[in-house]
């Protein structure tokens, strides 16, 4: 059965009516509910192949059924019993909100909240840790707008998440630990009432003590006065004890609850006043000046960030400065470099302990160049992801990054983009992860896909070192002309990208970019708890989603280099060229090199290279050190010949170093962005068959150009 049922509840004036529109549309039937003249509203939306039947339950702030509305919400949610129930929370007004939902949730187990207006509440400095209230209160949390429609795919998704038991739930229920000596014997004399048979006892117990007329007249029909007569014995026990009406204590005791569970999900901030936020916006805002104060924000983030993960580019600065030994320092103390040589150590212990069990070796090999390695790869991307979501959080916080969208639109529309892509794709010069990560700032679904599939072609900083070191064979000695091969070999890459943008949002991903209806929010001074929140989040959310298939590429890599047609080689093959040369990767090296020869690559050593390329792209000047001298350390013109290689050949291959995919994880992450291994094998194809190209008309083009010339 492909329909689903699911009922929207929500108190009055949070967004319920606004969503339940957005959600269907005009495929929506008005009637009454049964014996009432309250209006009942019914609206089929399709998302994928499920028929979802929302049902707009009347607003209301309980379940308490001391109005008709109340009763009619109740009644629908226990008897028909409808696949999941969304309940709309107000950003503005969390806990009142969360009375109804925590009400809710006594009820049924299938509840995914809503909570809308979160553009409203940023406005206003009110932050909500969305994945912290996730779990306090144990269903899915999904952030809505429901007037722009942002957040509803979303929705859609959890809804059919959790209708099909994909996902598991255990939802908060209040305790009223204080009350238990109350209720019970009001639950113990339920017992014998069929009427209540599909309701929790304590819950008709609470019901009774709060004066609910539908369980009271239910239970005067059936002749359960002594019922009755009980409970209101409770009340004045209650009333002589602890001096409050049954009804104001169980109220208190639920919003007890509410704020307990609130207790560091919520933070406030200072909003900057109006006018402060005028003066600043005719600087940052300007149609000529807001253009470089954008460049020079990104800019010193792009530096803190990825300076303190890898050293770069500060270690360049320095070194162009003649300060040589602090680059050094920089690139040794970076926390990539401090995790690679923990990892190294960690290897060390573990292969001993192994060898001391007398594991065969290539069970220790596959621990420690298969799963440590991998684990070391997805674990030095976690600092970087985390800071740069700190910083994008710092912009995003202090209503900044509205700006620099609203600043950076005209040019990107062009290709199919809004203006909040400029984010992804300026991190992109960092490191393709957290890129294709940042991707999930942009609103539209289809954006978010074409962000992701497109910022792989950004070059990063790890393509750059291959380009650096190269570069000086096919200029030597001239800085100058280095430098203008490598802002070549990023236009080459950014025009591409700028191409393919065009044709992608017109074929695979199909749909203009969304106008950029931004709010332009007044400037705060970003929250540090909120901050830590934001990028914890996501950080995790990378180990947990993207982690498994960087291990997984990981030990594929592994088996490649350490087994060949006959059979185990050994980790030697790290260290030996002539071990090596007998792996599976030279095997495929080798057939794969007719391929490659049209683009001027006449060695078997390149592919190699350009195959490890694809796990990491640092991996590309080890493996041509390792097959030619047996070391990752060697001098690039001690090399030049024995590769075989041209200035035009080198130029070639340094094009396609930078087109071709990236490594294994930013190919992971745009699985975990896109949802799509369609999109994905997409971005592997394309990005393979484009750097060929591009590569195989360059050479073409210079080859006959040198002809001509000679």
């Amino acid at each position: 059965n492909n329909e689903i049922v699911v009922a929207l509840a929500g108190s009055p004036n949070v967004g319920k009516s606004t969503l339940f529109n957005v959600l269907t549309g005009a495929r929506q039937k008005v009637a009454n509910w049964p014996g009432t003249t309250v209006e009942r509203k019914e609206g089929i939306v399709e998302y994928g192949k499920y028929k979802i039947r929302i049902v707009d339950l009347p607003g209301t702030y309980s379940l308490t059924a001391k109005s008709i509305e109340e009763a009619i919400a109740r009644n629908f949610i226990v008897q028909e019993k409808p696949d999941v129930t969304v309940v709309i929370l107000d950003s503005l007004a969390l806990e009142k909100s969360l009375y109804l939902a925590l009400q809710i949730m006594e009820l049924t187990n299938k509840v995914v909240l809503a909570l809308n207006k979160v553009d409203l509440a940023d406005k206003k400095g009110v932050h909500i840790h969305v994945r912290a209230l996730e779990r306090r209160l144990g269903v899915p949390v999904v952030k809505t707008i429901a007037t722009k429609g942002v957040g509803v795919k979303d929705l859609l998704r959890k809804i059919i998440e959790l209708a099909t038991d994909q996902v598991q739930v255990r939802p908060y229920k209040l305790r009223y630990e204080d009350l238990e000596e109350y209720l019970k014997p009001l639950e113990e004399s339920l017992g014998k009432v069929d009427a209540f048979s599909q309701y929790d006892r304590k819950w008709v117990a609470l019901r009774i003590l709060e004066g609910d007329k539908d369980v009271i007249e239910t239970l005067n029909k059936l002749g359960y006065t002594e019922i009755l007569n009980l409970a209101e014995e409770i009340r004045r026990k209650i009333k002589d004890k602890i001096g409050l009406e049954a009804e104001v204590l169980i109220v208190s005791k639920r919003y007890d609850e509410i704020t307990h569970i609130l207790d560091g999900v919520l933070s406030y901030e200072k909003v900057s006043p109006e006018a402060l936020t005028s003066k600043i916006d005719s600087l940052a805002m300007h149609g000529v000046f807001g253009i470089p104060i954008m460049f020079l924000v990104f800019g010193i983030m792009f530096l803190i960030v990825f300076s303190i993960n890898t050293g770069f580019p500060l270690n360049v600065v320095f070194r162009l400065i003649g300060l040589a030994e602090w680059a050094t320092i920089i690139e040794e103390y970076s926390l990539s470099s401090l995790l690679e040589r923990f990892f190294g150590n960690m290897g060390s212990y573990v292969a001993d302990l192994l060898n001391g069990l007398n594991a065969p070796n290539w069970v220790v090999s596959l621990v420690v160049d298969g799963v440590l390695a991998g684990l070391g790869t997805i674990l030095s991307f976690f600092p970087l992801i985390f800071l740069t979501f700190l910083f994008l959080g710092a912009l995003e916080d202090s209503g900044y990054l509205a700006r620099a969208a609203y600043i950076s639109d005209r040019f990107l529309r062009v290709i199919g983009l809004s203006g909040k892509a400029f984010v992804p794709l300026i991190f992109g010069l960092g490191c393709n992860v957290p890129a294709v990560l940042a991707t999930r700032i942009l609103e539209s679904e289809n954006e978010r896909k074409l962000a992701a599939i497109l910022a792989p072609l950004v070059p990063c900083q790890a393509r750059l070192i291959v380009l650096l070191a190269l570069v000086t064979l096919i200029v030597p000695g001239s800085p100058l002309g280095q430098a203008l091969i490598v802002l070549t070999l990023y236009i080459i890459n950014f025009t591409v990208l700028a191409l393919l943008g065009i044709i992608f949002s017109k074929t695979v991903v199909k749909g203009e970019a969304a106008e950029l209806l931004i709010e332009i929010p007044p400037y705060h001074i970003p929250n540090a708890r909120v901050l830590m929140w934001h990028a914890w989040d996501h950080s995790v959310h990378f180990l947990k989603k993207a982690g498994t298939i960087i291990l997984v590429l990981s030990i594929m890599t592994w088996f490649l280099l350490v087994y060949g047609p006959s059979g185990y080689i050994g980790p030697e093959v790290f260290e030996n060229p002539n071990l090596m040369s007998k792996s599976l990767l030279v095997v495929l090296s080798r057939t794969l090199l007719p391929l490659a020869k049209p683009l001027g690559i006449n060695n078997w050593v390149l592919v190699a290279s350009l195959i490890t390329g694809f796990i990491a792209k640092e991996a590309v000047l080890g493996t041509i050190g390792i097959l030619t001298v047996g070391s990752e350390e060697f001098a690039i013109e001690n090399i030049y010949t024995m590769l075989g290689l041209t200035p035009l050949g080198t130029f070639t291959f340094l094009v396609f170093v930078n087109l071709y995919v990236p490594c294994m994880a930013t190919i992971a992450v745009v699985f975990q962005e896109t949802r799509s291994i369609k999109l994905t094998l997409l971005t592997i194809a394309y990005e393979v068959l484009v750097a060929y190209v591009v590569s195989l008309i360059i050479f073409s083009l210079g080859t006959m150009f040198s002809t001509m010339v000679m």
